[in-house]
């Protein structure tokens, strides 16, 4: 069996490509090299609670990654990503793309940082999900 992080990363990324983002999303895990624009999903923090439950908030984060660009590329799959994650779908998407996978909705509202790199346009969308492997 996979372990949590892995299958929220692996759905995750699943229905992020699901939405028509405009870039492939990898999941957090995947090796190799990423082709920007790309969209990177990973569990930044799992809590179990209460301890010994099998119930765990989960902290995921979204990377979007693309090259400096002046034609809207960028700002669209932004824009898409949001749009895919504040939706009533996120948790019976993501529980359809991993068995054995129980999300239960959104924990947080979504935040969106931009990290300020010359090379590189960055932006990190941060949001918790309650989850449980059954």
């Amino acid at each position: 069996m996979a372990t949590l992080r892995a299958q929220l990363e692996s759905a995750l990324a699943e229905h992020l490509n699901g939405s028509s983002i405009g870039a492939t999303a990898y999941p957090g895990l995947s090796s190799g090299d990423k082709v920007l624009p790309c969209v990177i999903a990973k569990v930044r923090k799992l809590t179990e609670e209460p301890i010994a439950s099998g119930n765990f908030n989960a902290l995921l984060e979204i990377s979007v990654e693309a090259n400096p660009d002046s034609d809207g590329t960028f700002d669209a799959i932004c824009a898409a990503v949001e749009a895919a994650v504040w939706n009533d779908e996120l948790d019976d998407d993501l529980e359809a793309a991993e068995a054995g996978l129980t999300v239960h909705g959104l924990a947080s509202p979504l935040e969106i940082e931009f990290p300020t790199d010359p090379d590189i346009f960055k932006a990190v969308f941060t949001f918790e999900v309650h989850a449980a492997q059954i």
